[in-house]
């Protein structure tokens, strides 16, 4: 019983110590699958989607092989310094 009450201690000593020493993972950021950046960007096509995630930039996290994730903030600043011209909201253009 002693040996087991030893081992939880170190155990909690251990994940106090990570947890203290380890970032916060990007404070709270919305992370978005490709299917919601496809919609977004009006996309239907996946080939076509990531040509085009490769050839403008798009920023994307890879997660392995397979999987790719992109956060959101970082779409939507990549579409900010892509627009052109000044549309106000409910108004014409300039």
């Amino acid at each position: 019983m002693k040996n087991g009450k030893a081992k939880a201690a170190q155990l909690r000593a251990l994940k106090n110590k990570v947890s203290q020493s380890a970032p916060t993972p990007l404070n709270g950021a919305r992370f978005m699958s490709s299917g919601e950046v496809m919609k977004m960007l009006n996309y239907s096509d996946r080939s076509a989607f990531w040509a085009a995630c490769h050839a403008a930039s798009i920023p994307f996290i890879r997660i392995n092989q397979r999987r790719c994730v992109f956060e959101e903030s970082a779409v939507r600043a990549w579409l900010n310094s892509r627009t052109v011209g000044f549309v106000p909201r409910g108004g014409e253009a300039a």
